[in-house]
């Protein structure tokens, strides 16, 4: 069974705005999932500054140790 080639357009036209609107879609999430990504280290960052702790350390080792050092009065 033979398609007209307007037949063939209109399907192609269909997927064409389908394979558009889910390019959108992913490129939207991929965006998202970058911008979490980056507010997540620079969390990371600033709590080990403002805790001063090793946090990028201890996510490696397990171990939790503070930057400060004790001082012996």
């Amino acid at each position: 069974m033979a398609t007209s080639p307007e037949m063939t357009n209109q399907q192609h036209t269909v997927n064409e705005k389908d394979d558009e609107f889910w390019e959108e879609t992913h490129e939207t999430f991929v965006n998202l999932t970058l911008l979490l990504v980056f507010l997540q280290i620079g969390g990371i960052i600033m709590s080990s500054i403002a805790d001063k702790e090793k946090l990028v350390k201890a996510m490696f080792t397990g171990k939790k140790r503070s930057m400060t050092i004790s001082s012996n009065h």
